[in-house]
Formats: structure tokens, C-alpha cells, sequence
């Protein structure tokens, strides 16, 4: 996760935490709103808030798109010769779903639909999302480019991979309350302990809601005291004796 701190430790040195890089949601947000106008902005869109592996976001067809509903269906269909998916996995049924969508990006799906309904079909009369102009469908490499001029040449944000989007996705949804089995039909994977494992980044914040809800389970008294009754045994008795010195009366003075 790009904290503050190893933000400004890359800005320093060029560090950078690992592999997998997933930025806040702050930092998301900013991306987005950098990128506001950009012709395929609504293909980052759906990445970063739906989870889409690149090639199923281009992928994409008019037709796998719900509005009424409020869903997108993915279809994984591999080009001719390809066996594995952007995952490094091969393709499972569990890839092929169907994604919730919220009320932004539906009206972002509808407009964009509705601004594009002169343009070309392509092969076997398929309209595709993300077109050049002949309505052949975007190759997943000319994404992943853009991505990274998309970053650079408009933000000041630290460096994540286009893929990384889709694991940002995860942590967003699980930091946004929703269960972990949700977070993993989103995606599309075959086991939940895969998505646990490679996919899940905590927040700052939910580590220490998580601190906080185990604190409340254990202390019921105000914060900087603790109850007497959840103390360990020996502990309230050591309290106790405290208690009892700082509050004894003072002797009376004889005359």
C-alpha cells in the first residue's frame, strides 16, 4: 500500500515496497479525476472500481452490458493460440460473471453508450466498448501503455502497474465493509484463499478499525482507563491494592 511515508521514501530514493504496488483511495480518486475527459477514461474506470482483468475490460461488448439491471457480464473469450490469463492462471469458469455496478458507472456506461451509438460495428457485427476507429477492438497492450503515459504525464502519483488496479479494486471493496467471498466472485477466482492471499491489501484504517473493534470486545470502560473486571486476575488485585493505598485516609494527628 503507497502510505505517506513510502510515498515520500520513493520520492526520495526511488524505493518502491514490492511487486505489487495498490494505491489508497485518495490516490485512486486522483488518478481518476487527472484522467476526467481521456477518451477511454470509463475502460480505467471499470478496472479500478469493478476489478476487470485488463483483457476482459477490452474484451468488452455493448451487448455484456446490463443498464437497466445495473450489471456488466464478463465473457472470457482468449485470443486464438492463448491459454492463460492475465493472472498467470488458466482460464477457469469462474472467470465468465456477472459484476453489481454502481450508480456512477452506470451513468458513465450510459453516456458513453449513447455517445457512441454511429460508430462501426466490428468483426461478426460485434459492437465492442473500446474501438479504433474502424470498430476492431483495442489490443490489451495498448492499454497497458497508455496506463503508464496516462500516469505520468498527468499525475505525480507513485508508480503502480495497470494490473494493479484490479488488486486496488480488492481492497477497496473489503475496506468498503463488503465480505471477502463478495470481493472474490467480483474478481472471478476459483478459491477465496487466493483472493485472501494475493489480492487483499489492508488499509491504514482497517487495521486499526480491526485494533479498535478487539479493544472494545475486551475493555467496556472510557479510553485510558481500563475496567477493573476484564483485568487478569492477578492484575485486579494489584489494581485493587493501588487503589486502596492512593485512597486510604490519613492517620489522625495525636495531640
Amino acid at each position: 500500500m503507497w502510505t505517506d511515508e513510502r510515498v515520500a521514501r520513493w520520492r526520495a530514493t526511488g524505493w518502491r515496497p514490492g511487486p505489487v504496488c495498490v494505491w489508497t483511495r485518495e490516490q485512486t480518486i486522483e488518478f481518476l479525476n487527472a484522467i476526467a475527459g481521456h477518451k477511454r477514461y470509463l475502460y480505467y474506470h471499470l478496472v479500478a472500481v469493478t476489478g476487470l482483468r485488463r483483457g476482459e475490460a477490452a474484451a468488452l461488448r455493448e451487448v455484456d452490458v446490463d443498464l437497466r439491471h445495473r450489471e456488466l457480464f464478463v465473457v472470457t473469450r482468449p485470443d486464438p493460440g492463448e491459454q492463460i490469463d492475465d493472472d498467470g492462471k488458466l482460464k477457469s469458469p469462474h472467470s465468465a460473471r456477472t459484476i453489481a455496478l454502481d450508480h456512477v458507472t452506470i451513468g458513465l456506461l450510459r453516456r458513453y453508450l449513447t455517445n457512441r451509438a454511429t460508430l462501426p460495428a466490428g468483426p461478426g457485427g460485434e459492437r465492442y466498448l473500446f474501438t479504433i476507429p474502424t470498430g476492431m477492438p483495442c489490443r490489451r497492450d495498448l492499454f497497458t501503455h497508455e496506463f503508464e503515459d496516462l500516469l505520468t504525464g498527468r499525475t505525480q502519483l507513485p508508480p503502480i502497474r495497470l494490473h494493479d488496479l484490479r488488486h486496488g479494486a480488492a481492497s477497496l471493496s473489503l475496506a468498503a465493509g463488503n465480505d471477502l467471498k463478495s470481493v472474490q466472485e467480483m474478481l472471478g477466482h476459483a478459491s477465496i484463499s487466493f483472493t485472501a492471499d494475493y489480492y487483499i491489501s489492508l488499509y491504514p484504517s482497517t487495521r486499526h478499525q480491526a485494533a479498535e473493534r478487539i479493544g472494545a470486545s475486551l475493555f467496556t470502560a472510557s479510553p485510558g482507563r481500563v475496567h477493573r473486571a476484564r483485568l487478569p486476575l492477578h492484575n485486579r488485585r494489584v489494581a485493587g491494592t493501588a487503589t486502596r493505598c492512593l485512597h486510604r485516609p490519613a492517620a489522625a494527628t495525636k495531640i
